[in-house]
């Protein structure tokens, strides 16, 4: 049977990267022999309940130093993950394919790479800093990951925008696989019944904007738009994590809840009208995605490739705090322009659904093999 090994440094982080990473590894469980790549050893229960199917990982770690480099990764991110990555050139002979997970890997044979957002690659891309000394850096890490020529491996990115971007790099034949949404566990309550609260879902951090959400829900509840505001994802401590703890003691219609297992997570969400991210150019948002399949209506920033998901909607889209209120207010207001809204939102499984996912990662395996 043919062997795969699926390169992540750490799932357990629980982010969009580990559930792509994890649903790959899902689709193609059956037809080949996979094993996970690692750099910790997953907590698979953890796992579970975060991403839905009920796997038993086999798993084996990487070399000591791409062990080593992929602990807090994302301290120091791209010298560790250089470290990480380069490790895989020591065990890649004994797969017939590698697939990474999460972005670049080195120039070994035969390797397919999700990018999530490149690396090394791309510069256009809006995390990339910009100046000498973080050119130097980059050009440093890079040489330290033994990647080179995008054009000689199967690359899959995660949305349209992202497409675009590394289309301008001169990356070569991009698939674009949408991050899989589990619609089969997904509730979807009458729009009537459902409360009047509005769910962020994502770590909390300040790329996350989790502080401007608050900000944003506060205009609205002072308004007598919105009862409730859910806040769900893991909070980090630190600094910020505890700003946002700190502000939520203050309101009292806000509610913290940090990490849930899927199925409450989902239980949440179909319990609310509304959905918000507040990120600025996020490479999809698996999150919003979800609140669509909810039957939410959610609203974004207007940037990243976010905005494919809610169809491109002026009404759900905004490009600052002000703009939001007034948007969300107008919504909220108008019952006809809610069900206009709705019936214009993509029909989630089609488009975002695991079953699409699994067929389109096999496809893609089938023919790079």
């Amino acid at each position: 049977m043919t062997s795969i090994g699926i390169y992540h440094p750490d799932l357990n982080r629980g982010g969009g990267s580990e559930s792509v990473t994890y649903n790959i590894y899902d689709a193609l469980s059956n037809q080949y022999d996979v094993e996970l790549i690692t750099g910790s050893i997953p907590d698979e229960n953890r796992l579970n309940n975060l991403f839905g199917p009920s796997l038993n990982l086999e798993f084996r770690l990487l070399p000591w130093y791409g062990k080593a480099a992929s602990k807090d990764i994302q301290k120091g991110y791209k010298l560790r993950h250089a470290i990480s990555a380069r490790s895989l050139e020591r065990i890649s002979s004994e797969y017939d394919c590698i697939i990474s997970g999460y972005n670049e890997i080195p120039d070994i044979e035969n390797k397919i790479s999700y990018i999530h957002h490149p690396i090394y690659l791309c510069q256009e891309f809006p995390e990339h800093r910009s100046g000498r000394l973080s050119n130097w850096y980059d050009k440093g890490c890079r040489m330290v990951s033994g990647y080179s020529n995008l054009n000689e491996e199967t690359i899959v990115t995660n949305s349209q925008w992202s497409s675009s971007i590394l289309d301008n790099c001169k990356a070569g034949d991009i698939d674009v696989v949408y991050p899989p949404v589990d619609t089969s566990s997904l509730s979807n309550i009458n729009w009537e019944n459902q409360e009047n609260g509005i769910v962020a879902v994502g770590r909390v951090s300040s790329d996350k904007r989790v502080d401007e959400i608050i900000d944003i829900y506060s205009h609205l509840n002072e308004r007598g738009m919105l009862d409730k505001c859910h806040i769900i994802g893991r909070i980090p401590s630190n600094r910020y994590g505890q700003k946002i703890l700190d502000r939520a003691k203050k309101i009292d219609s806000l509610n913290i809840h940090g990490e849930v297992a899927q199925s409450t997570l989902y239980e949440i969400l179909a319990k609310n009208k509304y959905g918000i991210h507040a990120r600025e150019n996020e490479h999809f948002g698996m999150a919003v995605a979800e609140m669509v399949g909810s039957g939410m209506l959610p609203f974004v920033h207007k940037s990243g490739g976010q905005v494919e998901i809610v169809n491109e909607i002026d009404y759900l889209t905004y490009t600052g705090k002000t703009d939001a209120v007034e948007n969300i207010s107008e919504v909220i207001s108008d019952t006809r322009l809610q069900k206009k809204l709705l019936a214009e939102l993509p029909e989630c499984e089609s488009n975002f659904g695991k079953k699409r996912f699994d067929e389109s990662i096999k496809n893609i395996v089938d023919n790079h093999l």
